[in-house]
């Protein structure tokens, strides 16, 4: 049996460094959020830039996208893809975004 996905407040709380968290479907729709982000605007990104990076990967036979992240000079925004949906989070400028990027997927 498999554990369920953790809230957005308990990833709020266990995963540090994020200073936004939010739940979307497959289509961008926030059902969930927290902290401090424009959830609709994230998720809004997620589907668009995953979609973009999905068709790179099917073009490379790379299989299904699951995870990436961007850092800017100012801030990190972490796209975890789920059966369901996406999780998005959002922090400040990372040196190594992989741990985070890592720790979201287990939620």
């Amino acid at each position: 049996m498999t554990e369920p996905k953790k809230t957005t407040q308990a990833i709020m709380k266990e995963v540090r460094g994020l200073s936004g968290v939010a739940l979307a479907d497959a289509h961008g729709v926030v059902s969930e959020q927290a902290g401090s982000c424009d959830a609709d605007t994230l998720c809004a990104v997620g589907v668009v830039a995953g979609a973009q990076l999905q068709a790179a990967g099917d073009a490379l036979a790379a299989g299904r996208l699951k995870r990436w992240y961007v850092v800017t000079d100012r801030s990190t925004v972490w796209v975890d893809h789920r059966e369901d949906g996406l999780l998005v989070a959002t922090g400040p400028a990372a040196k190594n975004p992989e741990p985070i990027s890592s720790a979201l997927g287990r939620r």
